[in-house]
């Protein structure tokens, strides 16, 4: 199945378009590559990249960087919501599932009219913009500024006024942001450090949505929020990456009971 609509790609020994082979850095000729969108696997025949080239497609047009280029933007639709998107900057990459998965996002949040929504590690605002037509508003920070600049835009070309996004760590907006109702965080593969997994629970209200692209790291950082007050209520796979050992995740954790209580006691 052709699913991938993100790609990097590398000089190959036939001066083509390569891989890695697996479990190596050594580049490797690729004659054919069957789960990459078509339109995607045409423009890879006919590249002599001489750097490390991004690639990202929405099925019609194609966005590339070689080496430090800037991208240019396509414009890419998931569940009706339009955004500008770049091969350089972060875009899930099986778009067979994207719809589904989006949609799983946003619902397992649920946010109320009258929350507060903090997108943790937003990118280009993926989550932020569909989040944002349920919420009262929705905080997007990622220290990617060029993510952030296309979220900003992304707010302006779906109409969404009750979004804003800000280009900083989240460790430092989780050390001075006011508390929310739902936050949603998608954090690089490394997943939190021990300071923001530590902060971050003092910022839930209500539930926090985790998305994950890798089960050991995920598996560390669920131990770290459940230690300081938080439950883990739901979780589910999705074969983003099939026939890898990839998966990406979608937890949900609630406020207990107990820390509840104890943040209001400490409110007075």
């Amino acid at each position: 199945l052709a699913n991938r609509v993100r790609a990097t790609w590398r000089p190959s020994p036939d001066r083509g378009a390569g891989y890695f082979r697996r479990d190596s850095h050594e580049v490797i000729d690729i004659r054919t590559c069957p789960i990459l969108e078509p339109t995607l696997e045409a423009r890879r025949k006919v590249l002599a990249p001489r750097d490390v080239v991004q690639a990202l497609t929405n099925g019609r047009d194609v966005s590339l960087a070689e080496g430090d280029d800037e991208a240019g933007s396509i414009q890419v639709t998931v569940n009706g919501v339009r955004y500008l998107a770049r091969a350089d900057v972060f875009f899930q990459a099986n778009g067979a599932l994207l719809d589904q998965f989006t949609a799983f996002v946003v619902e397992a949040a649920a946010p109320q009219a009258d929350q507060r929504v903090h997108d943790l590690y937003c990118g280009l605002g993926l989550f932020s913009v569909p989040l944002a037509r349920l919420a009262g508003t929705v905080d997007g920070i990622d220290v990617h500024e060029p993510a952030i600049l296309l979220g900003m835009e992304n707010a302006r070309l779906n109409a969404v006024t009750n979004c804003a996004f800000q280009a900083m760590s989240v460790e430092n907006w989780l050390r001075h942001c006011p508390p929310a109702g739902v936050t949603v965080i998608d954090p690089p593969r490394a997943g939190l450090s021990k300071a923001t997994a530590a902060l971050l629970p003092g910022k839930v209200r209500h539930r926090l949505i985790y998305v994950s692209c890798d089960p050991v790291t995920f598996a560390r950082d669920a131990r770290r929020l459940m230690d300081h007050g938080l439950r883990l209520t739901g979780l589910t796979a999705f074969d983003m990456f099939p026939q890898t050992h990839h998966v990406e995740l979608v937890a949900t954790f609630e406020k207990s009971a107990r820390s509840r209580r104890r943040e209001r006691a400490s409110r007075g």
